[in-house]
């Protein structure tokens, strides 16, 4: 690593090698990713291969950077990714770099424990990209940047910073505007892409950067200055390959092996090119030793039952399944998907549909998960879970008769604020809903409230643009919500005219219907219609409710569609998904929806 403005890396909690396991907690997609390396400790003596693998994985996952980053920059900084050399010294480069991950730049105190400690070495190098990433406010990003940290080009820039912002490094030729295929962050992406090393294919090629984005003097080592500061790629980039875990669903995009152990030497079936596989454990480091290889094996099975294991360089994500023992530790796996912290969370009834699908847009302008109870219980996995998410508040949705007084006591008992919204039938509950929603609705969707799958249809939409939920009888509309319904410029009916009747259309402001001859047409049409994104759909089943409840509100955080099926994907459905889909979640066990759908979903 080439000197460039001092960063002094200071005072970091590094961990003791002392031989066993060195326990790393670190954060992928919204839960904490454990990772154990056993590593040797001898002094002056580089561990295996795949243990320093390991190492850098696990380093990698506590800063919250991709680790294919951090072994592109290990093995472009010291491709043998030595600590050590053969007299047992530290590695030093002709420009003072130590150790494997080259530290120039630290604090003279550090610089014994820099040299012997290939922990610290590794932690400080990865800290620096860290910070790179997270903490600088003078480099340019990528799309959404720091909002996206698993995304292998968001990275760019930091790992240009890492070696130093000069005009070496500069994206393109000044002279010629063309890519600058020599630049530090170029050499990087290339071993990630290399075959040789970790065969993952990027887009970092297309980013579109421009001679005019970057000013320096290519006679001189000032650094640069950046003239853009964001750059937009309008396409799909490259998610780690880490993150995956168990229950996700990944897809061939090569014909590769089916291996019997973690290793290129265990007996092998093939597995085609398309083909949906899903990952049943988290990922494992090469068993052999020694081993160069930096790729790293997932525990897989088809969905015709053949098991095994499989690189990561061969696949990408497709999807993944939600789910629990239950509706109830459903609820709780959609919340941790969706969030590491909530300071409010919404408590409905799992034994009913009204008063939760009422309240997604409440969830959703709130940023709370939706967690259910039963009536007269608070089930424990709720009540861990709102432990969890260090929530200090909580609205319970529906009166008494929905979520007793003694549920709400307990509740009471967890977190610092209890309200309650709640009125003397889902009606009335809807109504007072909109009221908490605040604001100054212009529009509200219209429901029937005797039946699920039309309001669940509609849910994410709604609380994606905040737009309240109020429901309906299918010939009467009852005098609470017609009463809500004052001052409105317009509504959207949801459902057909068997279940919401022409009598109570016309009471209702400006109203736009949205209705197909069942659940399953009225769903592709509310998507198509109202314009739905359709890269990434949550699927429920259309032949119950409990599900999909909370699965609605993170649709509507992300802004997703919630497609509806049985026992297959409806037509009308793969119409509108073909060439667009490029991943699902799927809501439930496969009891409730099969991997026959997942299958569907990528043919």
């Amino acid at each position: 690593m080439n000197q460039l403005g001092k960063i002094v890396v200071s005072g970091i909690a590094a961990l003791m090698l002392v031989g066993g396991s060195v326990p790393f907690s670190a954060a992928a997609k919204t839960d904490q990713k454990q990772i154990s390396c056993k590593v040797s400790t001898e002094a002056g003596k580089n561990p295996e291969y795949q243990e320093i693998s390991c190492l850098l994985s696990a380093a990698a996952f506590k800063y919250g950077v991709p680790p294919e980053i951090v072994k592109a920059v290990a093995t472009t900084e010291n491709g043998g990714w030595e600590q050590f050399n053969s007299n047992g010294d530290a590695v030093i480069s002709p420009d003072g770099g130590i150790g494997l991950m080259q530290i120039t730049n630290y604090d003279s105190k550090d610089e014994k424990r820099l040299k012997e400690d290939i922990l610290f070495n590794i932690e400080t190098g990865v800290k620096m990209l860290a910070y790179n990433f997270y903490n600088r406010t003078d480099l340019p990003t990528i799309n959404d940047g720091k909002n996206s940290p698993m995304i292998l080009e968001h990275w760019y820039f930091a790992v240009m910073a890492y070696n130093g912002t000069k005009p070496v490094n500069s994206p393109t030729v000044q002279a010629t505007g063309k890519r600058n295929e020599d630049a530090y962050q170029e050499k990087v992406f290339d071993k990630i892409e290399s075959e040789k090393f970790q065969g993952i294919d990027t887009l970092v090629q297309s980013l579109p950067f421009a001679a005019k984005d970057f000013d320096y003097d290519p006679n001189k080592t000032d650094n640069i200055k950046f003239k853009t500061m964001n750059f937009k790629v309008n396409t799909s980039l490259t998610e780690s390959t880490y993150v995956w875990e168990t229950n996700d669903y990944v897809v061939s995009n090569d014909e590769t092996r089916l291996r019997s152990t973690n290793s290129t030497s265990g007996a092998y079936t093939t597995i085609y090119n398309n083909q949906l596989m899903r990952i049943t454990e988290n990922f494992k480091q090469d068993a052999v030793e020694p081993s160069t290889n930096q790729f790293v094996w997932y525990p897989m099975t088809s969905l015709d039952g053949q098991s095994g294991y499989a690189t990561n360089k061969y696949f990408e994500y497709a999807g993944t399944r939600l789910e629990g023992a239950g509706r109830y530790k459903t609820a709780v796996e959609v919340s941790k998907e969706g969030w590491n912290k909530a300071e409010t969370v919404v408590i409905a009834t799992g034994e009913n549909f009204a008063d939760a699908l009422a309240g997604v847009p409440l969830a959703v302008k709130q940023n709370a998960p939706l967690l259910l109870t039963k009536t007269n219980e608070l089930p424990s996995e709720t009540k861990n879970e709102i432990k969890r998410l260090g929530a200090k508040n909580v609205i319970i949705l529906g009166s008494g008769a929905a979520v007793s007084t003694e549920v709400e006591k307990e509740l009471k008992s967890v977190v610092a604020s209890v309200k309650r919204i709640g009125g003397k039938d889902r009606y009335d509950t809807a109504a007072k809903i909109m009221t908490a929603l605040g604001g100054s609705p212009t529009q509200a969707v219209i429901a029937y409230g005797g039946n699920f799958p039309d309001a669940l249809s509609i849910a994410s939409y709604a609380g994606s643009k905040g737009i309240p939920i109020l429901l309906t009888d299918t010939k009467k509309l009852p005098s609470s919500t017609k009463n809500a319904l004052k001052g409105l410029k317009s509504s959207i009916v949801v459902g057909s005219t068997a279940v919401i009747d022409t009598s109570v259309v016309k009471e209702l402001p400006n109203p736009t219907r949205y209705g197909g001859s069942d659940r399953y047409k009225t769903n592709s049409m509310i998507i198509d219609e109202l314009n739905l994104p359709t890269e990434h759909v949550y699927v429920a089943t259309g032949t119950n409710f409990p599900d999909a409840l909370a699965g609605a509100v993170l649709a509507g955080k992300e802004g997703a569609p919630i497609v509806l099926v049985d026992n297959n994907v409806k037509s009308s459905t793969t119409t509108l998904l073909k060439g667009n889909l490029e991943e699902f979640t799927l809501l439930g066990g496969k009891t409730v929806v099969s991997e026959h759908i997942a299958e569907q979903l990528m043919e």
